[in-house]
């Protein structure tokens, strides 16, 4: 399994792929439970950062479709790698940040994650 991110020993965190903050619309076509999501927060062409009501188990396997905002249609299978409660000012209803990495999409649908961050990030 490709890794997204490593830590360096001087405790900074590197990551292989340049990550954005977008608003990206997304749902989940399939998955080991139903979820409701509410947002991505940031993505990569190594994964996505999002928000829930329900807390997402590390291990868990998303299949997750992505429009990007120049149109592309992306769908992808990812792994949740980290999850952890977030407090929503005024709403007192649980809330959660996930990040889940890419295990299988594919490289046109990377190609294009990856092109639309790095026009981003010229900006």
């Amino acid at each position: 399994m490709q890794g997204e991110q490593t830590n360096a020993p001087d405790g900074y965190e590197r990551r292989q792929y340049p990550r954005i903050n977008a608003y990206v619309e997304y749902s989940v076509l399939a998955a080991e439970a139903a979820y409701s999501l509410q947002g991505i927060k940031n993505f990569s062409a190594g994964g996505v950062a999002f928000f829930s009501r329900e807390l997402l188990a590390v291990g868990t396997v998303l299949q997750l479709a992505m429009d990007l905002p120049d149109d592309s249609h992306i769908e992808a299978t990812a792994e949740v790698v980290w999850a952890a409660p977030v407090r929503v000012c005024g709403d007192p209803r649980p809330a959660y940040e996930s990040g889940v990495m890419f295990i299988q999409i594919s490289e046109t649908a990377r190609r294009a994650i990856g092109r639309f961050v790095f026009l981003r990030l010229e900006r």
